[in-house]
């Protein structure tokens, strides 16, 4: 399997995912005044950035471009 394509799921699919789960997990437990797991959403949505953020760096570095 290419590592282009790998880099790509993990932009298009798997970063998504994670800020998606953050924004649904964070709104419920607002909603519900459950502020027990309101720091794991933050970590999830960190997550999610970094990793999209790191694999952009790293198709751009396949790719020769930095």
């Amino acid at each position: 399997m290419d590592k282009q394509l790998i880099y790509f799921i993990h932009i298009l699919f798997v970063g998504p995912l994670l800020l998606y789960i953050y924004y649904i997990g964070n709104n419920l437990s607002l909603r519900n005044n459950d502020l027990e797991y309101i720091e794991i959403f933050q970590i999830i949505r960190l997550l999610g950035i970094l990793v999209i953020l790191y694999h952009i760096y790293q198709i751009l570095q396949y790719r020769g471009l930095i």
